[in-house]
């Protein structure tokens, strides 16, 4: 009810489409993230030995919280002028990564040995290899840390 005798329709619309823009963004920064952490956590998550080494470096690296970067970027923002929607985007990007990476680091680990062998007796490489074996396979722990990413 204060909605509806406090607040116009013009406002309204206007808080909607503002939310459908951060929308669109999240979502874009998210298929962003991916392009580079989906390869990056298969190739760690295929290797045991890298994963060793990989895995501690990633989890200290992602203990850092990103909202202690927010002042350094405000006052870089502000000084040279520049749009805060825009240049506040690798901060979202920095708090997205690393969900995407430890759920598809997790899907290829657990990925069945017997499908890659599979994958490798009828000559199944490149793009066929990503598309018809591993990113199947991975698909419910990434789409796991796209969720927890968006959040």
């Amino acid at each position: 009810s204060f909605i509806s005798s406090e607040v116009g329709l013009g406002e309204t619309l206007k808080v909607v489409g503002l939310g459908f823009i951060t929308l669109v963004r999240v979502t874009l920064l998210i298929a962003l993230a991916s392009i580079v952490r989906v390869p990056l956590g298969v190739l760690i998550g295929l290797r045991p030995r890298l994963a060793e080494m990989i895995q501690p470096i990633a989890q200290f690296l992602a203990a850092f919280p990103a909202n202690l970067l927010f002042p350094v970027f405000v006052v870089f923002i502000v000084h040279f002028k520049l749009n805060p929607d825009i240049w506040l985007s690798p901060l979202i990007v920095l708090g997205t990564q690393w969900y995407i990476l430890f759920n598809v680091v997790a899907g290829a680990s657990a990925f069945p040995n017997d499908f890659r062998e599979a994958a490798t007796n009828f000559h199944i490489k490149g793009w066929q290899w990503w598309k018809q074996v591993m990113l199947p396979g991975i698909f419910p722990y990434y789409i796991t840390g796209a969720i927890t990413a968006s959040g």
